[in-house]
């Protein structure tokens, strides 16, 4: 054998172990592309009393397309949470047995944006809906960020 054969088939392996890292890297980090765009919608609902009320039926729906994104009932302490939510406006409906249903319309959403909007359900007919308007009364209190324009 000479030598020029040796110097070709290192070169193909180191070539072969290049590719091969490539296609590692490429296959372990494209789960992550996309992340960071998704939000969370969570929050506890009570009654009048400060209560919570568990197993309340809790809907999410797209404003722009009517579309439901999720339904889910909130846990045993009234908290709900709703993660992987596209950046978009959406409705939330809570529904109890014993309450009227309560709707809160125009919560938007920002990519990689946690919202926390809690609910008060009032006692009342579950054919009676109480609807509130302009969630630009919802404080984000998920994060750490503190923003003020300077000039």
């Amino acid at each position: 054998m000479s030598w020029s054969r040796f110097a070709r088939q290192g070169s193909q392996v180191g070539k072969v172990r290049y590719e091969l890292a490539i296609l590692a890297c490429l296959v372990c980090c494209h789960p992550l592309l996309g992340q960071g765009s998704l939000s969370t919608l969570r929050g506890a609902v009570t009654d009048p009393s400060g209560a919570v009320v568990p197993h309340a039926k809790v809907t999410i729906e797209e404003v722009g397309t009517g579309i439901t994104a999720r339904t889910l009932t909130t846990d045993a302490q009234g908290n709900y949470e709703v993660p992987a939510l596209k950046e978009a406006t959406y409705e939330l409906r809570v529904e109890a047995k014993g309450f009227e249903t309560y709707v809160v319309s125009d919560i938007h959403l920002a990519g990689n944006e946690a919202k926390r909007v809690d609910v008060t359900l009032r006692v009342g007919a579950t054919a009676s809906e109480m609807t509130v308007s302009g969630a630009a009364a919802v404080i984000a209190t998920e994060g750490a960020k503190i923003g003020s324009w300077i000039s």
